[in-house]
């Protein structure tokens, strides 16, 4: 999150998608743990882990995983990318606020309308 925050598609996205998965763990992968985000998520879902691999292991873990939330990064689409058998989200582009190429919409990667 460090680089591109104040981009991230915040809390509501988050919530609303977690809200219709049934899931046995959330786990989270985030390089700022104590940004407002993920300690709001964090609230909602206590039992949610805060992952502190590196990248790589991040990657490993992430693209495992049945439902992957992905943030807009280049680091998040990875992890999308590298999944096999996941239900794979993405919060839809504000188009004036895009900053990166369309990295997200992919063939069975499900957009959420959370803006």
């Amino acid at each position: 999150m460090t680089d591109v925050a104040h981009l991230n598609p915040g809390e509501k996205y988050y919530l609303n998608t977690m809200k219709d998965l049934k899931y046995d763990n959330i786990y989270i992968a985030s390089d700022q743990p104590q940004h407002r985000v993920v300690k709001i998520i964090t609230k909602w879902f206590p039992k949610a882990t805060i992952l502190d691999f590196d990248e790589i292991k991040t990657f490993q873990f992430g693209s495992t995983c049945k439902n992957i939330l992905l943030s807009h990064g280049s680091f998040s689409a990875i992890i999308g990318y590298l999944a096999f058998f996941s239900n794979i989200y993405y919060s839809e582009y504000n188009k004036s606020k895009m900053w990166h190429g369309d990295m997200f919409s992919i063939d069975g990667w499900i957009e959420c309308k959370y803006l």
